[in-house]
């Protein structure tokens, strides 16, 4: 009976106090779960929002980045890369007419320096040509103006000058040869020239050998006829053309 009161008196009531202290752990515990499930809920809504900002930030600085490098690079190159290319066949044809459109203030882009080689191979066609129709026109000594040339350009002018030059001058010296023969001198020098060129002493030598042979050929010819040896003529089979007629003729 003691036992029975004791159970009911006091221990009943302790284990009612441990099952209700238990159910509210429990209460608690459910609390504190679904509170953390609403924080990590929010948290992760707050995540995805903060990831899609720093996304949009990000594509925003990309956009903005791209933008003045495209910008820097377009004043850098002046043109865009595909004209560029179209402007580099068009000159690696021969093509030197194509327009390059530039802004007044670009003189440092890589469009500015193709227009600048433009104009300089344009100004040196013009040059030649201008220096051929002198030279078709029988003025031998207009030659190229060098000096409005920089750099290998200049050289290059220079070069072409020597040559037109080299060329006039070895002309000159095959007519005051030519000239010389005409008035019956014909021991005048002709210098050697160098090269393929050599074949133009060999045409010389071998007009003033022609020539010279024939005349000591007649001269001995008229010594004999002057000491009455007449029958002493000249020997035609040594020359060929006219030499061979002049021969004949005498």
């Amino acid at each position: 009976i003691e036992a029975e009161q004791v159970l009911e008196n006091e221990l009943m009531p302790a284990l009612d106090s441990l099952q209700d202290a238990i159910q509210s752990e429990i209460i608690y515990n459910e609390k504190l779960a679904k509170e953390g499930m609403e924080k990590a809920a929010l948290e992760k809504n707050a995540s995805e929002k903060f990831s899609m900002i720093v996304a949009i930030i990000s594509l925003g600085l990309l956009f903005l980045i791209s933008h003045f490098v495209f910008k820097s690079l377009k004043l850098q190159l002046g043109l865009e890369p595909r004209k560029l290319t179209e402007l580099a066949k068009e000159f690696a044809n021969g093509n030197l007419s194509s327009p390059i459109a530039l802004s007044k203030s670009d003189n440092t882009s890589v469009a500015y320096s193709i227009k600048s080689l433009q104009d300089t191979l344009k100004e040196i066609v013009q040059e030649l040509n201008k220096v051929s129709g002198h030279h078709e026109s029988g003025d031998v000594d207009a030659v190229i103006d060098d000096k409005r040339f920089k750099g290998s350009y200049g050289d290059m002018a220079r070069g072409i000058n020597r040559m037109v030059k080299m060329h006039v001058n070895s002309t000159k010296e095959v007519v005051s040869v030519a000239d010389a023969f005409g008035k019956g001198n014909f021991d005048a020098p002709l210098a050697a020239f160098p090269g393929e060129q050599a074949y133009i002493n060999v045409t010389i030598e071998k007009v003033r050998s022609n020539i010279k042979d024939f005349i000591v050929d007649m001269n001995f010819m008229s010594k004999e006829h002057e000491v009455g040896n007449n029958d002493v003529f000249i020997n035609e089979d040594k020359f060929n053309g006219a030499y061979k007629e002049m021969a004949l003729g005498l």
